[in-house]
């Protein structure tokens, strides 16, 4: 095993703006509504986040595939519940050249989450469980290796601790991929 090759690519690259949050909606889903029960549990959670680290801007980025009935219908919820947002266009802004602007994400089970966490380990990641549509598996289990990644069920209560950085992440250890390749070669 190897580091991935976005290990730590925002300790050379100095954040811009750490007090945005993004919310990261992947999918894409296949139905046209979202649950409200689906679309409440991430509210509260931006809420919940909104309360603990006051972000000064929050970033919405969904699935490039995303239907404008799902998009209309995320960003009505946000809007009846004053959460003030900026929709960031995933089919022209590559989620690695904002991936160090962020104090955290909230996302649902995704390797966008996973590539996140590589990327920097000064911020906190939150997956929530159980906010996709039936017919996609929106199981937390369904992203592998979560090391770093914050299950978020409806068991889980979010507190700050929740929203610090991770001291100690596993996959730190590991060697580099080019130094793998090294040995191979």
């Amino acid at each position: 095993m190897a580091q991935h090759p976005i290990f730590e690519y925002c300790k050379n690259n100095k954040k811009i703006n750490n007090s945005t949050l993004l919310i990261l909606v992947s999918g894409p889903m296949t139905h046209s509504r979202f649950f409200i029960n689906k679309i409440q549990k991430w509210i509260s959670a931006i809420q919940i986040v909104m309360k603990l680290k006051n972000p000064s801007q929050i970033h919405l980025r969904l699935h490039p595939r995303e239907s404008k009935n799902i998009i209309m219908q995320f960003e009505n919820a946000l809007l009846l519940n004053n959460i003030n947002y900026t929709i960031l266009d995933s089919n022209k802004v590559s989620i690695v050249d904002n991936i160090c602007d962020y104090m955290g994400v909230i996302g649902s089970p995704s390797t966008s989450l996973k590539v996140f966490r590589w990327a920097t380990k000064d911020t906190f990641v939150l997956c929530l469980d159980d906010v996709t549509l039936p017919g996609f598996d929106g199981s937390f289990l369904s992203i592998g290796d979560s090391t770093g990644i914050k299950c978020i069920d409806e068991n889980t209560f979010i507190d700050l601790e929740m929203l610090e950085s991770p001291k100690n992440l596993s996959f730190q250890n590991l060697p580099l991929l080019k130094d793998c390749l090294n040995k191979i070669l």
